[in-house]
């Protein structure tokens, strides 16, 4: 479970794939995101931008406070994700960076790259790339 002040919401994880978000104000569900593969291990949700990192073993998403998903990734199938964490730079900076920490002891920092639309409008909202030299719309992916 992850909470916000900023935006008075809460998340939670189930061992049923489900992540819900609930509102602190009116104590009263918000939404569900998409149902996840695996049971979800953990949530972590951003105070600046509202975004929300949930892990489902060995995979990792980043969600808009709205529930669209931002982009994914997997793991090593025999790698389970147990923690999870960001940043709280400006929602606008690129700087931001997830960190997540897994069942094989690896810490890995995990950073966002956004695609622009022909229009130069932020592709938030749809799928997008972390990392080194991968193709942005597809996943994270991480320098560790």
């Amino acid at each position: 479970m992850s909470s916000s002040h900023n935006h008075r919401v809460f998340v939670s994880g189930s061992h049923d794939k489900t992540v819900i978000m609930w509102d602190l104000n009116k104590l009263s569900f918000v939404r569900q995101l998409p149902l996840h593969p695996h049971a979800i291990s953990t949530v972590h949700m951003n105070e600046v931008s509202g975004d929300i990192v949930t892990a489902a073993k060995n995979s990792l998403y980043l969600w808009t406070i709205n529930g669209e998903l931002i982009a994914q990734t997997s793991l090593p199938t025999s790698t389970v994700i147990q923690v999870c964490t960001q940043t709280t730079i400006n929602e606008w900076d690129s700087n931001n960076v997830l960190v997540s920490g897994s069942s094989d002891g690896i810490i890995r920092i995990w950073g966002v790259l956004f695609q622009r639309r022909r229009a130069g409008g932020d592709s938030r909202g749809q799928q997008g790339t972390v990392g080194d030299g991968e193709k942005v719309g597809e996943k994270l992916s991480s320098s560790g």
